[in-house]
């Protein structure tokens, strides 16, 4: 097999992958970025035994009419790192402000979105606040539906466990309530030092499914979208796209949160920012249509 380095990735080739991969997720690979893909793609190449970058951008295109090797592409340039009780400031602005919101207005039903949720740790946080939150305030039922472009990490996520890491952040009272302890010889993860089990008490309140932000259409009619850390791999003009999506599929009064690097500042947008001590979030404003 030939050498596959990043030298041996030609020009016309790496550009070729970016703009398909812009095309089909709307994710941005830059021009210096060579190094990276290459080694996001090398494992693909081998496991296919293709001699070359560009023997693998031919099949590729000669398999765009079903989709399988492009689901693959899409999960090997897809960022999916993440773990449990990640941006916390979030969650309390959800669970002492938000929540509260639509319990006083006398909500049955509440539906979050953890939209890019890659390998689930979110959807599960957002679950267990949702238990929290539902234990002192009956009659309100809170789901949450994790999407990603990424099949292998929403295998990951529908089985439910996680290691060292990726649980170091919990805190006992969630590790014991929402949690199994699992011997790493038994679970997926044989070689980690310490392995958890989401239990059935937040896997019921979580649903996982695929879902490209480009090219599939949103959820309808949702209360909360959670899409953090995921803007900042789209140009202006896709974010754009995918904010006003997010508007369309949010109900009036709903509320958006991104990252705390990321900003509607610069996108023309009918959410309005809302400011809280802990930080700042979106808002669909009851009357508005788009």
């Amino acid at each position: 097999m030939a050498n596959l380095g990043s030298e041996n990735f030609d020009n016309r080739t790496y550009e070729n992958f970016c703009q398909l991969i812009y095309k089909k997720s709307g994710i941005v690979i830059g021009e210096n970025k060579k190094i990276h893909l290459s080694n996001r793609l090398r494992a693909r190449i081998k496991f296919l035994k293709l001699s070359s970058y560009e023997d693998y951008w031919k099949y590729v295109t000669a398999h765009l009419d079903n989709d399988s090797e492009l689901y693959e592409l899409l999960d090997a340039v897809s960022t999916n790192e993440t773990y449990f009780q990640r941006g916390t400031n979030h969650f309390k602005i959800l669970y002492t402000h938000i929540l509260p919101e639509f319990y006083k207005k006398n909500y049955s039903h509440l539906s979050i979105w953890s939209c890019g949720t890659a390998t689930g740790e979110e959807a599960y946080d957002l679950a267990m606040i949702a238990c929290e939150f539902e234990k002192d305030h009956r009659g309100l039922e809170i789901l949450i539906t994790g999407t990603d472009i990424s099949r292998k990490a929403l295998e990951f996520a529908r089985a439910g466990e996680y290691a060292d890491r990726h649980i170091d952040l919990l805190s006992d009272y969630q590790a014991k309530t929402y949690f199994n302890e699992v011997k790493p010889e038994d679970s997926s993860l044989k070689y980690a030092r310490r392995v958890l089990a989401v239990n059935e008490k937040i896997k019921n309140k979580v649903s996982f499914h695929y879902h490209n932000m480009i090219s599939d259409s949103c959820l309808l009619k949702v209360d909360i979208i959670f899409c953090r850390n995921v803007l900042i791999y789209f140009n202006a003009e896709t974010q754009k796209e995918v904010i006003d999506a997010f508007f369309r599929c949010l109900n009036p009064g709903g509320y958006l949160f991104i990252g705390p690097t990321e900003s509607l500042q610069l996108i023309q947008s009918n959410l309005l920012m809302v400011k809280f001590e802990e930080g700042n979030v979106y808002k669909k404003q009851n009357g508005i249509a788009h």
